[in-house]
Formats: C-alpha cells, structure tokens, sequence
C-alpha cells in the first residue's frame, strides 16, 4: 500500500550530520594551482552539502501520498486521526525549506567565487552551514510532527479498495470473529471475552471478496476511538453488505433488546446497503427461540449457518 511507504522523518540533525559527512568526501579536485584547488574543493563542499539536504527533505515530502488522489477510505482515515490541512501545512513548510535551501545555496556559492582569501573562504563556508542547518533546526516541530503522523498511518490496516468488501458487525463477543473464521479460515485469535479487537481483522474468500471484522458500537464518530472510526468508514466507503451478528444466548453480555436496537441503528444509518443477520451460537439455544427470533424479524436476511452465508455472499 502507498501509504506504507512514507519515509521515516528523522530529526533534522540527523540530515545535518550526514550532509557535513557526506561534504567531506569531495573528491579531490586536479588543479596545480593550490588556492584555486582550494577553493574549488570548498566549493564543491558547499554544492554537496546542499544537495543532501535538499534531497533528504525531498524525499521526505515525495513520500507522502497525494491526498487529493486518495482513496475516499483512506482520505477521510487520514483526516480523522491527523487532519490533512495540517499535514498539508507542514509538508508545504518542508517544500519551502527546499526553495530555502536553494536561495542560501546561491548565495553563498556566489560569494564564495567572488573571494580569493581561503580564510574567507572557509568563514563564509561556516556560515552557509551555520545558516542552513538553523533553518531546519528552527522547523524541529514539523519533522516531529510528520514523523508522528507517519506512525499513525502506519498503523492503518491495509485493506484492499478495489475489491468487493463485506463488513461483520454486532457488539462484542457475540461471535465475529469466530465468523470471519468460518467463512474465510483467516487465522484469527479467539478471546472469550468483551473487547478484544485491537484494529481491524480482515480476511479473503479466494482473492474475489474482502470481509472486515469490524467492532464498535456505532457511539458519536468524534466519540469513537481510532480503531472503531477506522470500522464505521469501512462500513460507510467499502462495504456493499454488512452481516450483523445476533447472539440469542446473551452470554456476549448484552440483552437481545440491545442487539436489536444496534441493528436498527445500522439499518439506519446505512439504508442504501444490504443488512444480513447472523445469528451465533445457535447450537446451545432451543429451536424455538431460534424460530421465534426468525419469525420476529421475518422481513430480514437470516442465516444460522456459515455455509449457506458464504454461498449466498460469494461472488460468482
């Protein structure tokens, strides 16, 4: 995924330190005369120096995706854990320390060719060097910043855009996970217990169809945290059907009446996607409260057993 292969942002020393290190190796330049060989070697010192940093810096910027190309998912992903005007901010800061870069880089490369005096020479080195390394100091805050928001989009799932997707929903422990298990063998780990779903579980019906395993409870969006915002824009930009999952037993820990009044929540959020009901753990319920749960919501898609679901869901 694009978004994986935003380039670590080191702290501007960093790119410091390896511009001095790398202006060093200059090679030597042939020139008989010793003054004009220094100050071609103290030349190219500059030139070298300055382009490390113009190219770390690059990098950097060229690395981060174009948001305007996005992905809606990822776009709105982005905007929820970061907001993009503000990466939008800093990596235009990192562009005009490009420009910066060059503006100085002239500069002092013109008055370098203008002086004789190798003592001179080497002050007004200093001085370039002074001055394009307390620029980048003085823009700490933004490598910091676009190294955190690295971190961040890192932690995305990489969940595939183009393909069709189904999400699983439902409150917690009501069986998933053990869903998604069944109907794609995704090596996913049970816990028998609340809350266990730290990110978003994803698994594969022969590379045709993409089903997330999504948890929340469809609280507030600026209420939710960041795993159950990833959820509810999987839902809204990826799924073209939402399988919720019912537990009749009650033993995820929430009363069927909570159940139901989630489902009608989801119904109504997303009425333009087809609600598929499953119904979990229906082999230690009597068939009568199964059948009268059917007959309750007689209107709605209801399976109770795995395959059937699959072959319904499968795409041709």
């Amino acid at each position: 995924m694009m978004l994986q292969q935003i380039r670590v942002v080191e702290k501007p020393e960093v790119y410091i330190r390896k511009a001095l290190r790398e202006s060093r190796k200059g090679k030597k330049v042939r020139i008989r005369d010793k003054r004009s060989r220094q100050k071609q070697e103290e030349l190219q010192k500059i030139r070298i120096y300055k382009d490390v940093l113009y190219d770390e810096v690059q990098k950097v910027v060229k690395s981060f995706p174009s948001f305007e190309n996005l992905d809606p998912f990822y776009k709105e992903l982005i905007d929820s854990q970061i907001r993009i005007d503000d990466l939008r901010k800093e990596l235009s800061r990192l562009s005009w320390i490009r420009q910066k870069l060059l503006v100085l880089f002239r500069d002092y490369n013109s008055r370098v060719r203008g002086t004789e005096s190798i003592i001179k020479i080497k002050s007004i080195q200093k001085e370039f060097y002074g001055r394009t390394s307390s620029l980048l100091k003085k823009s700490e805050k933004t490598f910091k910043f676009l190294e955190n928001s690295r971190r961040t989009i890192k932690n995305f799932p990489s969940i595939k855009t183009k393909i069709k997707t189904i999400c699983i929903s439902g409150f917690p422990n009501v069986g998933k996970s053990t869903l998604l298990k069944k109907l794609t063998g995704a090596n996913v780990e049970i816990q028998p217990y609340a809350f266990t779903t730290k990110s978003l579980l994803l698994g594969y019906i022969e590379k045709k169809l993409q089903i997330i395993d999504t948890p929340g409870t469809l609280n507030r969006y600026n209420k939710m945290n960041s795993i159950e915002k990833q959820a509810h824009l999987a839902i809204k930009y990826l799924a073209e059907k939402v399988i919720y999952v019912f537990d009749l037993t009650e033993t995820c820990g929430y009363e069927i009446e909570k159940q139901i009044e989630l489902f009608k929540k989801l119904k109504e959020e997303f009425q333009e996607k087809e609600i598929i009901i499953f119904l979990s753990k229906t082999d230690i319920l009597k068939p009568e409260q199964v059948e009268s749960f059917i007959t309750y919501l007689k209107d709605e898609k209801i399976f109770c057993d795995s395959e059937p679901l699959k072959a319904y869901i499968t795409p041709p």
